[in-house]
């Protein structure tokens, strides 16, 4: 009888599977190289956030500027013109908070002893979820103010028909990194101070891809250094009649051509009138 030659058991075939391997490898590692938002997924629902909390901003911006035929002053004032304050405040009612807006007294500081504690009842509009660090009674959120820009100053919000640039290419809000304020009080960025804007105290954010803006056509905006500083300074004046383009990041909310002077609350009785 022959018996059958004796068979190794056959090898395992490594190479191949651990090239398998390797190669699998190093696909994820070129794509986290070549496309790194693949790595920020975990904060961009964040950053859709904080720029749709913008667009808001923007039309109840754009519905106090539909009611008003101007824009809102930088600030709410005393009889004396005294900053009292802040347009954030003035746009309550247009954000869907007018009961918040009723309980301030608007001819007090926003620091008086009744004003004070609404500190605490921030709108979540005003916060970005990104900035983790922002004390509570803060807003990164400023508004863009000066001689030229659609918030004029606190006695003067600028006249729509003063707008002669495209509402695309005139910013009023925009979001800082480092300066935040009490989000009642009158402070913003002042729209000639650029190199103050451009700095690294300046228009920035905790969000890698840039800081956003807001334009008074309501769309959300990313700022770069890489936008031309030319194209960025005509974006501060509403009358220098530029058409500046930058990259949208979240589009305008809806046209609030159905709003009317009826969804406002009336102001207190102990309250002064924002400056028209």
């Amino acid at each position: 009888m022959t018996v059958p030659a004796h068979r190794s058991p056959p090898r395992l075939r490594l190479v191949p599977v651990l090239r398998g391997v390797g190669t699998v490898v190093l696909f994820a590692v070129l794509a986290m190289l070549l496309f790194p938002a693949t790595r920020r997924s975990p904060h961009r629902p964040l950053q859709m956030t904080c720029s749709q909390r913008l667009a808001q901003i923007g039309l109840a911006v754009r519905r106090y500027a539909v009611l008003h035929d101007t824009y809102p002053t930088a600030a709410i004032v005393s009889s004396e013109g005294q900053p009292l304050l802040s347009w954030r405040v003035a746009i309550l009612p247009h954000l869907g908070y007018a009961s918040l807006y009723r309980r301030f007294r608007l001819n007090e500081s926003w620091d008086s002893p009744h004003n004070l504690p609404l500190l605490h009842e921030i709108p979540s509009v005003y916060r970005c979820p990104l900035h983790r660090d922002l004390p509570m009674t803060q807003t990164s959120y400023l508004g863009i103010v000066g001689p030229r820009a659609a918030f004029v100053d606190a006695r003067l919000g600028a006249a729509n028909s003063d707008l002669l640039d495209p509402l695309v290419s005139t910013m009023i809000v925009a979001e800082s990194a480092k300066v935040t304020v009490p989000w009642t009080k009158p402070a913003d960025w002042d729209a000639e101070d650029i190199d103050r804007l451009i700095s690294p105290l300046g228009i920035r954010s905790h969000h890698s891809s840039g800081g956003f803006t807001l334009f008074a056509d309501g769309k959300v905006h990313l700022y770069s250094e890489a936008i031309p500083l030319e194209a960025f300074k005509a974006t501060l004046t509403r009358s220098g009649r530029e058409t500046v383009t930058w990259p949208i990041v979240v589009e305008s909310l809806p046209d609030p051509e159905e709003f009317t002077e009826a969804d406002v609350p009336p102001t207190t009785t102990n309250s002064a009138q924002p400056s028209p």
